[in-house]
C-alpha cells in the first residue's frame, strides 16, 4: 500500500526525464495524500510526446455514481486487469505519476514512525498508474490510482507491498 509520497522535482527535471510536450507549472508537496490532485505523465496519441496533467488521486470508475465513497488509490497488478473497477483504465488509460519518493510507516511501540524511499541521489520515479474520466463537462473528474505489487527487499520490512516503479525504459509509447 502507498499512502503517501512527495514530489519535488522542477519542470526542467520533468521535461528530461519525461520529454513533455508541455511546460508544466508544479509545485513542490512534501505530504500528498489520497483524494488531493497528483502528477500524471500521459502519452499523446500521435506525437510520441507525452504530457503532464493534474488529476484527483482516487480513481473513479466511469460506471459508478460518482467520485463519493472510499477512494481507489491503489490497484494490485496481479488483479488490475480484471477487476471492474480497474480493467478498462488499466486497457486504454494507463499513466506515469512522477514522485521523488514515498512514504510507509513502521510501528514503534504505540507510534507510527514514516519511512522514506527515495532514489538515491535523488531524482525522480515513475510509478505506474491508471487514469479514468467520470461524468460530463463541469461535473468532469479525472481521477487515477497508482499500482501496486509485492515489496522488494528494502520495503518489505515495513509493508508487503509498494508502488511498482517503472525504469524509463518501460514507460512505453
Amino acid at each position: 500500500m502507498c499512502g503517501r509520497f512527495y514530489f519535488d522535482a522542477t519542470p526542467t527535471e520533468l521535461d528530461a526525464h519525461f520529454g513533455l510536450m508541455n511546460q508544466p507549472v508544479v509545485t513542490p508537496r512534501y505530504n500528498v495524500a489520497p483524494t488531493q490532485r497528483v502528477a500524471v505523465v500521459a502519452q499523446q496519441p500521435g506525437t510520441g510526446r507525452r504530457k503532464l496533467g493534474y488529476v484527483r488521486w482516487g480513481l473513479v470508475p466511469a460506471w459508478s455514481n460518482g467520485p463519493g465513497g472510499q477512494p481507489l488509490v491503489n490497484a494490485k497488478a496481479e488483479t488490475v486487469a480484471n477487476l471492474p473497477s480497474f480493467r478498462e483504465a488499466f486497457r486504454r488509460r494507463r499513466c506515469l505519476i512522477p514522485v521523488s519518493g514515498f512514504y510507509e510507516w513502521a510501528k514503534e511501540g504505540t507510534a507510527k514512525v514514516p519511512h522514506l524511499f527515495r532514489p538515491t541521489g535523488g531524482g525522480l520515479l515513475a510509478f505506474a498508474g491508471l487514469w479514468e474520466q467520470w461524468g460530463e463537462g463541469a461535473e468532469r473528474v479525472l481521477s487515477c490510482a497508482l499500482v501496486t505489487t509485492a515489496a522488494n527487499p528494502i520495503v518489505r520490512p515495513l509493508h508487503e507491498r509498494m508502488p511498482a516503479i517503472l525504469a524509463p525504459d518501460e514507460y512505453g509509447e
